[in-house]
């Protein structure tokens, strides 16, 4: 009698379901969710992602915003490239902050329906799932549903930012007090931001990381040669009026602003360009061959972690860039920090100027990490390895 030999079978991808107001495969700015999404694809996982903070209020109230997605993306999944698929949700409400605390009855009531509102399709693919990774969005309000309809994934609650001083509701940040003892893992990109939750919490530093081959061959200057050139990366908690200080003070210089600024912030000065959000590999040559990174982030409470856990600011170092940013974004400030007073914005321009006299060559970057091992911290601290076989339950 013949013997068949056995041939095992495949194992299949671990999956993981990203819940996140980014979008993979549009095109759209490279954040550090999109970062997590692809590293795990690449390291072969099946990756949903879910964007969300959006509802047909924001098709009302904000329709700039909304009409950025193709019309065939809303609320079905699309793929977005290599085992990656897309899901854009707009449900009829998603919990909004009110303009004042009397009306939280109003948004605690639009969180419970926003869980509830979780379309099958999500629910049906959350339940295979190995790995769930909510961010800090108004995903938060669907721990509960997302817990029930997935026991056995593990759950990561991603601090990319604190939600209040960010513009989410106070009853969002109830709602993340709660919970945030039940997930696996609360990963936050800044030592300031562990002191944030409360006893129980499995809360770890984990810095944010770059995309380091993206910066590997050195990119033609895209600058007239001997030009001075300062970059703003970015748009978070963007400061027109210290930007402007800066432009005014280096005329001879050119400001390059990349983000969804407008270009009338500025006043129309006429040393500022704007290039609104562009792929990363536009941006790319502009970082490798910028004199100065700037960082002017508006003074609002609670944004002290700013300069640890800023992605633009680790793509400044990878680069060599002195940075610019105000005194109260740098708690525990830099040689190649140029510092200025977010209350004196006109303190600025002599920071700026002052940059352009750092010794660049002792600017390290051996502190700052890639994605792939960002990714490998947070896959061990759940007890799951790259390759998706999950340990015991934390």
């Amino acid at each position: 009698m013949l013997k068949h030999k056995t041939v095992p079978a495949e194992k299949p991808a671990p999956r993981a379901l990203l819940f996140s107001q980014q979008t993979i495969g549009l095109g759209f700015r490279m954040t550090g969710m999109v970062y997590w999404a692809d590293t795990l694809a690449e390291l072969g996982w099946d990756i949903g992602m879910v964007t969300v903070q959006l509802s047909r209020i924001t098709e009302i109230v904000n329709p700039s915003r909304f009409s950025i997605y193709p019309a065939d993306s809303i609320n079905c999944w699309r793929d977005r490239g290599a085992n990656r698929r897309g899901f854009v949700w707009v449900p009829p409400i998603h919990p909004m902050r009110m303009p004042t605390r009397w009306l939280d009855p109003v948004t605690a009531l639009a969180a419970r329906r926003y869980g509830a509102s979780l379309p099958r399709k999500i629910l049906e693919e959350a339940a295979g799932v190995d790995l769930i990774v909510i961010e800090s969005t108004v995903a938060v309000a669907l721990f509960d549903t997302l817990r029930e309809a997935a026991p056995n994934a593990r759950f990561v609650y991603c601090a990319s930012d604190r939600l209040v001083p960010n513009g989410m509701s106070p009853v969002l940040q109830d709602i993340l007090e709660r919970t945030a003892p039940l997930y696996d893992l609360v990963r936050v990109p800044a030592h300031s931001m562990i002191a944030d939750f409360p006893p129980g919490t499995n809360v770890r530093h984990i810095p944010h990381g770059v995309d380091r081959a993206a910066f590997q061959t050195r990119k033609p200057s895209p600058f007239a040669p001997g030009t001075c050139n300062l970059i703003v990366a970015g748009d978070g908690a963007f400061d027109p009026v210290a930007t402007r200080y800066i432009a005014e003070a280096m005329p001879e210089a050119t400001l390059h602003l990349f983000g969804r600024m407008s270009p009338d912030s500025l006043g129309g000065i006429g040393n500022a360009r704007f290039y609104g959000e562009v792929p990363f590999s536009l941006l790319v040559p502009y970082l490798q061959n910028a004199d100065i990174g700037l960082a002017p982030y508006a003074n609002r409470p609670n944004r002290n972690y700013f300069a640890e856990s800023s992605l633009r600011q680790l793509q400044y170092i990878l680069c060599k860039l002195p940075i610019v940013l105000p005194s109260f974004a740098a708690p525990r400030p830099q040689p190649y920090h140029f510092l200025y007073e977010a209350d004196s914005p006109e303190t600025a321009g002599a920071a700026a100027r002052a940059a352009l006299s750092c010794n660049r060559s002792q600017i390290s970057d051996e502190g700052v990490m890639d994605w792939h091992q960002v990714i490998a911290q947070v896959l061990e601290h759940v007890g799951i390895d790259p390759a998706g076989a999950a340990g015991p339950a934390q």
